[in-house]
């Protein structure tokens, strides 16, 4: 539709949605006043259209006022969420009552008949049967006084655990049996680990064997590798070497013995570190 006007030829669209075009009066006239509109429920004007002019007919049913006031903002929420209509909301005053909201903790309840929860106390470590000293020494009939009785199919041992009579102990080996002089006069040994208790070790050789060089093949560094080599002071017959590793990641692990006698040599491969508490109550190989 077109309609011509003193400021040239001008055209009113309406929309496809649009049933009747409006009258657009004439130039110089002066259109009449509309009446007052009535405010109908939503539900009863907006059957018919497209939803664009659906929500437009509830804007103007429901108009929203701007305000600055930060105070007001939940109260623009409300006014949004009870109508159907277009809010304007400051994201960071929704934030700032969104993390008030969550930090506000509900009320704590006192326990029932005045109970009070109870102080916890350090938890200490039960004590051992055998008393302060966690470990016992092995009695006199703990380790072979011959050679034992060797399993030459499979060459596997289990270590001997402290605590157990003898018979359970039976085809298993102890540290001190393997380094006893029932296998050969020993004259040098390599002893590959990941954890060393240097006092103990040197003590389970024995007497006519303990001042052979050993050498002690470990992966410390820096602090740990300090540490152990403070151990090793008070033995001159010991001495380390470093087992670099070229990657990045990853641990010294190798548990072997390397026994040099005068009659051969034997190889040894473990399954404990050379410390008391894997050789005392633990089965190993």
């Amino acid at each position: 539709m077109s309609q011509a006007s003193l400021h040239g030829r001008w055209t009113v669209s309406s929309s496809d949605d649009d049933d009747d075009d409006e009258d657009i009066p004439p130039s110089g006239t002066t259109a009449p006043k509309p009446p007052e509109p009535v405010r109908t429920p939503v539900s009863s004007s907006l059957t018919i259209g497209s939803e664009a002019r659906q929500s437009a007919a509830r804007n103007q049913l429901n108009p929203v006022k701007f305000e600055n006031s930060p105070s007001l903002a939940g109260k623009r929420k409300k006014e949004a969420s009870d109508g159907s209509g277009w809010a304007l909301s400051d994201s960071d005053e929704d934030d700032a009552e969104v993390k008030s909201d969550r930090q506000v903790d509900p009320p704590k309840r006192a326990p029932p008949n005045g109970e009070r929860k109870k102080a916890k106390m350090e938890s200490e470590r039960p004590p051992s049967p055998h008393g302060r000293l966690y470990y016992i020494d092995e009695p006199d009939d703990f380790f072979e006084s011959s050679v034992p009785c060797l399993n030459d199919t499979y060459r596997f041992y289990l270590n001997k655990v402290t605590g157990l009579d003898r018979k359970y102990n039976s085809g298993a080996l102890h540290i001190r049996d393997i380094l006893s002089p029932l296998f050969g006069t020993l004259k040098e040994s390599v002893q590959f680990n990941y954890c060393f208790d240097i006092p103990w070790m040197v003590k389970q050789f024995p007497p006519e064997f303990r001042h052979c060089p050993v050498l002690i093949v470990h992966g410390d560094k820096r602090e740990a590798k300090a540490r152990l080599l403070q151990q090793g002071q008070p033995f001159p017959h010991v001495r380390f070497c470093q087992a670099k590793l070229d990657i990045a990641f990853g641990t010294h692990h190798t548990k072997m013995m390397l026994l040099w006698y005068e009659e051969g040599f034997r190889v040894v491969i473990l399954t404990s570190n050379l410390i008391r508490a894997d050789w005392y109550q633990k089965t190993q190989g």
